[in-house]
């Protein structure tokens, strides 16, 4: 065989439902595909390809599977199928010499190999030298269309009836299906009719009660058809996340003379939501900064345990420095969780002016010379400032900074954001560069 092709006489076309899986580093033929390739990329052992009696690259006396120019193959290999119709036509070949062209003892050669999860339909012309004569060739046309073949199987039903009890019994129901080729294969449903009603129970309501409230214990009541009926009852405590915090699960069970039973649970749930109770809450005041300003605790009582009190203090600043408030927030939590809060208001105020000291008077002859002593202030809440002097060369250029924020939460609490401005004489001037060396520093620094 050397050549698969096909025209508009006879087209040549390889399809499937869906599409066929390329590798990256295949190819429409596996003529470039090694055995070292195929150890590193497994993969590409079954990358789609036509070809001519080979299933990789050739070895020996084997040539190479060449391509007949056309769009085909380029169709091929990004995983569609194809069809050449056209007068021109098209396909592939090995030279006559090869011998991957030689059919084999096998009375089979390779044409393709095809990865898909469709169904495969095909057309080729085969060129073809009976018993290897270079002369005189057969064209054959091929076909094939891949389909599934369901065959129409037998199935036969047995049943059986096993007499049980009164009114109860046990049907069998025996399938078993015949295909063309005789096999077979069996499977029984089994129905099972019993007796097995049990009581009709009925128990008391589920409820929720406070700790502290009375828990009644009722009875459940049952009904049989079938005879008299026996009630038990098994009570379990299930501990909850406080002392006052419990369920109760009664189980109840009817049984029937038969052995027929039911049970159903009443659940019982006991909560402690009363939250404490403040006995005492420092009361609001207005302090000066200057002065003391005590932080007394809170006290609080609980019906249901111990209590645990937290204080929240938050603090709002006024308009100066020395006038601000303190928010305490007083939180009681009892040991289910139950909290009760209460606040107070510590108003802090700054009245006091600053105490002013100067110079003492003095006269002087108008030739002596005077002497300008500064004056001093002292203040009961006095505030630091940050100050930002600088120098310039140039009289017409400063440096202005800028407090952009001052943090107090979170990762940056403590910190300011400055920004720093050149100043300048004109908006018109352009700066190109900030630089230094060892006739004058560049540098920025900080005191932390």
């Amino acid at each position: 065989v050397t050549s698969f092709t096909g025209n508009d006489e006879f087209p040549l076309s390889i399809n499937t439902s869906t599409s066929f899986f390329q590798h990256a580093l295949g190819g429409a033929t596996p003529s470039n595909i090694t055995p070292g390739a195929i150890d590193l990329i497994p993969e590409l052992a079954f990358d789609s390809w036509v070809t001519l009696g080979i299933s990789q690259s050739p070895v020996g006396d084997q040539s190479p599977v060449e391509l007949i120019p056309g769009s085909w193959s380029t169709e091929f290999e990004n995983g569609n199928g194809f069809n050449v119709n056209d007068g021109i036509g098209s396909g592939w070949y090995v030279i006559p010499s090869a011998s991957n062209g030689i059919v084999g003892d096998d009375n089979r050669l390779l044409v393709a190999q095809l990865t898909t999860d469709g169904l495969i339909s095909a057309s080729l012309r085969a060129q073809i030298f009976p018993d290897g004569d270079q002369v005189n060739d057969v064209r054959a046309d091929l076909t094939l269309d891949q389909y599934i073949d369901c065959s129409e199987l037998s199935l036969d039903l047995v049943e059986t009836i096993e007499e049980g009890c009164g009114d109860t019994y046990v049907l069998s129901r025996t399938w078993t299906s015949v295909d063309d080729c005789g096999n077979s294969s069996s499977a029984t449903q089994t129905i099972t009719v019993v007796d097995t009603t049990a009581p009709v129970l009925t128990i008391p309501a589920d409820y929720t009660a406070e700790c502290s409230d009375d828990h009644p214990m009722d009875d459940a009541s049952a009904s049989d058809t079938c005879g008299d009926v026996s009630i038990t009852v098994e009570a379990t405590t299930t501990d909850g996340v406080c002392a006052g915090d419990y369920t109760i699960s009664r189980l109840f069970t009817a049984t029937d003379d038969c052995g027929n039973s039911s049970s159903a649970t009443q659940i019982i749930t006991i909560i402690d939501t009363t939250a404490p109770v403040f006995t005492f809450v420092p009361a609001d005041y207005t302090a000066e900064c200057s002065a003391d300003h005590p932080m007394d605790d809170a006290s609080a009582s609980d019906n249901c345990g111990e209590v645990i009190i937290s204080v929240d203090p938050t603090i709002t600043p006024g308009s100066c420095t020395g006038d601000y408030t303190i928010t305490r927030v007083f939180t009681a939590t009892d040991d289910c969780g139950n909290p009760t809060s209460a606040t107070q208001i510590i108003t802090i105020i700054d009245t006091t002016s600053p105490v002013l000291t100067i110079p003492a008077d003095y006269t002087a002859e108008c030739t002596d010379e005077l002497t300008l002593v500064e004056a001093t202030v002292t203040d009961n809440c006095s505030a630091c400032y940050v100050r930002s002097p600088f120098t310039s060369s140039e009289d017409a250029y400063g440096i202005e900074v800028v407090e952009v924020a001052s943090h107090t939460e979170g990762s940056l609490s403590g910190l300011t954001t400055y920004r720093i401005y050149l100043t300048a004489p004109s908006g018109l001037d352009q700066v190109t560069s900030f630089t230094g060396n060892d006739e004058f520093p560049l540098s920025i620094n900080t005191s932390t």
